[in-house]
Parts: C-alpha cells; structure tokens; sequence
C-alpha cells in the first residue's frame, strides 16, 4: 500500500521521541521502535515503510531550509517551495523550543546556518579490537583478577606474533565471538 506522506508526516509529530533530539526518549531505542510501530499502525504500514519514507521526507526538507536561509535579493521570490515544508516546519520549531538548556554562558548565539557533515570515520579492525578489550575491562573491572589480566597479556603477545592480515582475520573472528557470547548470556 502507498504511504500518503501527509499522513507520514501527522503521525510522525505526534512522537516527539522520533524528531526531537532534546526529548529524553530520542536515545531510548525501545521507545522510538514502539513509536515506529504506533505510526506505522496509524497509517496502515510496517515500521520499516515508515522510516524509509521518514528519511526520504526529511532529506529534501533540510536542503530547502539550507536553500531558505541562503536566498536573497531579487530571484528568491521566483522559485517555488518544496511542497511539504510547511507541513515538516514542526521538526525546526521543536528544535528551537527544546533547546538543551545549560548554566554556561555562550559567548555569541547558535550560528542557524547548517553545519557541514563528516563522514564518520570507519574504524579499523585493530580499533574495535582495542575497544572490545577495553569495555571487557571496564565492565569486569570488579571482578578483574589476576588471571583475567594474564589471559588478556597472553592474547596479545599471541597477535604480535601474526602477520597484520592474519591479525585482521583473527580479531574479527575474537570480536564475532564474543559479541555471539554476550547475546547468549544476554549482556
């Protein structure tokens, strides 16, 4: 079935948690997939219809709001406004009213321009290894014992004995491994 994005967009505003960076809830996976799921129910569709379309709405409304604040003079009048954004106007005015507010003082206003976006970077093999070994620790920091520290050293003088290709293979599967462990004991 067609998802009339109108209807998209209504449903969508009704959940704060999707759209508003300053809610609490925007970080709550749980709450954001039970609000998929309202919105979805809402409009007779799946929650996987819904973000796609949601993503594919929001996209050309950032471009026409970037395109908005740069016209000026004369030949803004003759180009015509995407049609939704008016109706999308919800997302920059919640983002205006619920701006984190904080005890620092700012020395000069939040610049409105957009800010251009990094690529994130991709970690390397190496790095999420570095990082799974890290949160090992910390998370079993407590309860860290003489022998923990021993088998995480004798893990690593065994990958320095590897070619770097060989380490890749290697750490990927240790990483696989674990993570396939901590679902099964449900960390």
């Amino acid at each position: 079935m067609e998802i009339c994005n109108e209807q998209l967009i209504t449903a969508v505003q009704a959940h704060v948690c999707l759209y508003n960076k300053s809610s609490a809830l925007y970080k709550n996976k749980a709450a954001k997939d039970a609000a998929w799921e309202a919105v979805a129910e809402a409009i007779n569709s799946n929650a996987y219809n819904c973000k796609t379309r949601w993503r594919s709405l929001c996209d050309p409304y950032r471009k026409e709001k970037s395109e908005d604040a740069g016209r000026s003079g004369a030949g803004t009048s003759f180009r015509k406004q995407w049609k939704l954004f008016s109706t999308m106007q919800f997302i920059e005015e919640s983002a205006e009213e619920g701006s984190p507010v904080t005890n620092v003082d700012s020395p000069k206003p939040p610049d409105k321009r957009p800010s251009p976006r990094e690529p994130p970077k991709k970690k390397k093999v190496d790095d999420l290894f570095e990082d799974v070994l890290r949160k090992m620790r910390e998370r079993y920091s407590a309860a860290n014992t003489q022998e923990d520290e021993i088998f995480f050293s004798l893990l690593i003088s065994k990958l320095a004995r590897l070619s770097q290709s060989q380490k890749d293979e290697l750490q990927a599967d240790i990483l696989a491994l674990v993570s396939n462990k901590l679902k099964h004991y449900n960390l």
